[in-house]
């Protein structure tokens, strides 16, 4: 993945990006939402993806729907409002809402799409190797909420046992424009350790909500054949969603 993905958005057609939206509603101005008789979905949801993918965004009623590409507010001055269906083709973190025309919002949603990677076949008979549960995790947190919690597996995949030195959250490799490190927390799995071939070990990451746009990464310091900017890594995201 490119470093400037999160800063420069994904791949779409001009058409799409002309559609600019500046919502009438302040936000401090947004009714409650709870209990409200519009929903908005996204088809398919989030996913991986070889080459491009087509995403339609659907609304239980009739409403208007907005959305932004990076995860920012779709309620903001900064939302583009739907017109149909949008080809992806790079990484994109989906945030959307929907608004009848009788002012019912419905909840925003958000949806992570990812380039799929191409898999190379290892021909060494005494490679180290280990395999990610997940590319990436996006914490989408709710006011109130103290903290919310992912686990990570590694296992070892090759045919020699593999020594993880430590795990820590650090810089993204990938680069990024929203660093906050101390959002980030390993609760387990961080301690030095051997993998044999078939052994696997869960990590355990806390996230602290804030209403910044938050991102680090789990950075995997092993001597395992390295696979990605030398380093095996997850990507860190998330937010408060003022709802």
């Amino acid at each position: 993945m490119s470093g400037s993905k999160w800063a420069f958005g994904p791949l779409l057609s001009a058409s799409l990006l002309s559609f600019a939206c500046v919502f009438p509603i302040e936000a401090e101005e947004r009714p409650d939402v709870r209990g409200a008789s519009v929903s908005v979905a996204a088809e398919p949801s989030g996913t991986e993806f070889s080459g491009s993918v087509e995403v339609r965004l659907n609304s239980s009623t009739p409403a208007a729907i907005f959305y932004t590409l990076d995860g920012e507010s779709p309620s903001g001055p900064d939302a583009l409002r739907y017109e149909g269906p949008m080809t992806l083709t790079d990484s994109t973190l989906l945030s959307f809402i929907a608004v009848t025309d009788s002012g019912a919002w419905s909840a925003p949603q958000v949806e992570l799409y990812e380039p799929m990677e191409e898999l190379v076949a290892n021909t060494n008979p005494s490679a180290r190797a280990l395999r990610l549960s997940t590319k990436n995790i996006f914490f989408q947190a709710q006011p109130g909420e103290a903290q919310v919690q992912q686990v990570v597996t590694v296992r070892s995949v090759g045919v020699q046992r593999v020594h993880i030195h430590q795990v820590v959250i650090g810089y993204n490799p990938a680069g990024g424009s929203f660093y906050r490190p101390e959002v980030f927390e390993v609760l387990a799995g961080q301690g030095e350790r051997w993998l044999a071939p078939g052994e696997s070990l869960e990590v355990l990451l806390r996230y602290t909500p804030t209403e910044s746009f938050s991102s680090a990464a789990l950075l995997f310091d092993t001597d395992a054949d390295a696979v990605e900017n030398g380093l095996y890594y997850v990507e860190l995201w998330g937010r408060i969603f003022p709802w």
